[in-house]
């Protein structure tokens, strides 16, 4: 009789090809969705402790919320790029709407806040947000397939980076000792997540086309090695 794993790896070795790209880009982030989640409750529960510190931490976890959004945007419009519009359509287009929510409830905040943001983490915000006003335009060059997917790829994760450097100057900026801590974790924590999104992304190219595109390897065996330094530190932490 088959073991369990063979059974599973005859499984997807027989699944069609938008099963597999759902196994490859949404399975391995669930842990990281959920897990990251504990984490933005322990850090909110922390927080408690200082209005001040749980306004920072609630930013924090909005901002890694959009991000979320951003990571799962990207990765599909990748599929639906290089399949030529031929999958992900539906799930795309509804996907961007989740997107705009989260970014409408972090910009309600960022008004709100401003009194607490750092400089940087303003600056960061503010970055982020006059590129995510050039969204539209992205999208319309996905459905359109005029854009390509490495420019596609390059805008969303450059809104990442913004983001990213936003909750790292919120991090340096609490008081708190053990706060402070946990509140570098989930910066390194984020960086992974990053990280794995694009490789995810990635993957699901690979999938796409039925093999790699030069040089799409190498930048693969990139970011597994980034996924695991930033985990290594977080672990460390």
């Amino acid at each position: 009789m088959k073991s369990v794993s063979k059974l599973v790896t005859s499984w997807i070795d027989r699944a069609n090809v938008k099963t597999k790209l759902l196994i490859v880009s949404v399975v391995p982030l669930l842990g990281f969705v959920v897990f990251g989640g504990v984490i933005a409750l322990d850090l909110r529960a922390e927080a408690n402790r200082s209005d001040v510190a749980r306004e920072t931490v609630g930013l924090t976890t909005v901002i890694g919320g959009l991000m979320q959004e951003t990571q799962k945007e990207r990765g599909m419009s990748a599929v639906f790029l290089s399949s030529n519009g031929e999958r992900f359509g539906s799930e795309v287009a509804t996907q961007r709407t989740a997107t705009d929510e989260v970014f409408a409830e972090l910009e309600t905040l960022v008004v709100e806040r401003a009194a607490i943001l750092p400089e940087h983490a303003a600056e960061h915000l503010e970055a982020a947000a006059a590129m995510f006003g050039q969204v539209d335009t992205v999208r319309a060059g996905v459905d359109s397939q005029t854009v390509t997917l490495t420019e596609t790829l390059d805008f969303y994760t450059s809104i990442n980076a913004l983001l990213t450097e936003s909750i790292a100057s919120l991090a340096n900026s609490v008081e708190q000792p053990e706060l402070a801590q946990r509140s570098v974790a989930f910066l390194a924590f984020v960086h992974a997540k990053e990280e794995m999104g694009l490789e995810r992304a990635e993957i699901a190219t690979v999938l796409a086309n039925d093999g790699f595109a030069p040089g799409q390897h190498g930048r693969v065996a990139r970011l597994v090695g980034s996924q695991r330094a930033f985990l290594t530190a977080f672990e460390e932490v």
